[in-house]
């Protein structure tokens, strides 16, 4: 099978992550895949690819000075595009994310192979500009599937035709042994959360939450793994609150599954989400959760009361009164714990593949 992903840039999001995992389980069943990001540097990628797979980095990935600009830019990516993508002679071609969407499916039309699309958010809260959002409604018909996370994203685009939509969830890897060290952890009770440090993942309501809560557990300390663009603004936060003996914001770790089985609570504090991986992975790893939830697909992994608790979101008050809960309930944190990977079953690596290949050989088998 010769597949051939698109995506704007390989870095360390979770869209990249989904589309590792597909790439390197293909390439390592001996499928012949190819990459295309417009992005250039070998080292974005913060996830290992399979030396098998062929990457095109396209190099266009620049920001516009003007509108002008942005129209030139972009049409230099659909020559770019459509020229890489003939030359990997697909069998089928899978794109990630919104924009890009846009991109592959403009410069495909005409092409004979088909074409799915994948959102990777909450479309309802993810702002794409009215632009991007035009050119969204006139492209996605032409897919062969569109691939969503949940069925409220699928619910979103009930304007295409049904037989053109799948929900996908995202896979969880196998869980890795244990390797010991665990830097930024202590003996001390911690609450952890992993993600890009980006406005809408709401780590600036946590740490809000977290201080406000910090003189009742002067024992627990708050742990944010990643990194993003708001690294400043929140270091300054962090600062401001007087927590930087509490709070630490050590990056990106190759291995969050450590933390997530020393850890004691996991939080999500997310102004929107698709289907968050990390908050799937704490739960595999047996971890209680608080969500909030902001988002349908983030309560269709977390049932409140029984494997984790969901808090109203962009609120403080109710964010720190979840945590509250379970900082200060031994018990119910095992008890929630217990459930957790139950919950996580239906994303496990080989179930999610096996829709991913199923929906491929329907593709191809046509």
């Amino acid at each position: 099978m010769r597949v051939t992903f698109a995506i704007p840039s390989l870095g360390a999001g979770g869209a990249e992550r989904v589309l590792t995992i597909l790439a390197n389980t293909w390439a390592g069943q001996g499928w012949d895949v190819t990459l295309i990001s417009l992005n250039n540097a070998r080292w974005d990628s913060f996830f290992e690819l399979d030396g098998r797979i062929h990457w095109v980095r396209l190099g266009l990935l620049k920001e516009a000075a003007n509108p002008l600009a942005g129209l030139w830019n972009n049409a230099q990516r659909l020559r770019a595009l459509r020229q890489a993508i003939r030359q990997s002679q697909p069998q089928v071609v899978i794109s990630f994310i919104d924009t890009m969407n846009v991109l592959v499916l403009a410069a495909t039309r005409g092409l004979d192979f088909p074409v799915v699309i994948s959102e990777r958010s909450d479309p309802a809260k993810h702002p794409i500009g009215a632009v991007w959002n035009r050119l969204r409604r006139w492209t996605y018909p032409s897919a062969s599937r569109l691939v969503v996370q949940s069925q409220a994203a699928r619910n979103f685009f009930k304007s295409l035709p049904g037989q053109k939509l799948c929900v996908i969830p995202n896979p969880i890897l196998p869980l890795p042994a244990v390797e010991g060290e665990t830097p930024y952890l202590s003996h001390r009770p911690v609450v952890v959360n992993a993600g890009r440090l980006s406005r809408e993942k709401g780590c600036d309501l946590l740490i809000r939450a977290f201080a406000s809560l910090s003189g009742r557990y002067p024992d627990w300390n708050l742990l944010i793994l990643g990194e993003g663009p708001q690294r400043s603004q929140l270091e300054a936060l962090v600062a401001e609150l007087g927590m930087q003996e509490r709070i630490s914001l050590p990056g990106r770790v190759k291995n969050p599954y450590d933390y997530f089985r020393k850890g004691d609570l996991f939080v999500l504090p997310s102004r929107y989400e698709g289907l968050p991986n990390a908050l799937c992975e704490a739960l595999a790893c047996g971890m209680a959760v608080v969500a909030a939830n902001c988002s349908p697909g983030v309560a269709e992994v977390v049932k409140d009361g029984i494997n984790g608790l969901l808090a109203e979101p962009e609120n403080v008050d109710s964010l720190a009164a979840a945590m509250d809960k379970l900082m200060g309930g031994l018990a119910r944190r095992v008890s929630l714990g217990e459930q957790a990977p139950l919950s996580a079953e239906p994303y496990n690596l080989k179930r999610v593949m096996a829709l991913w290949e199923d929906l491929v050989r329907e593709l191809t088998t046509c």
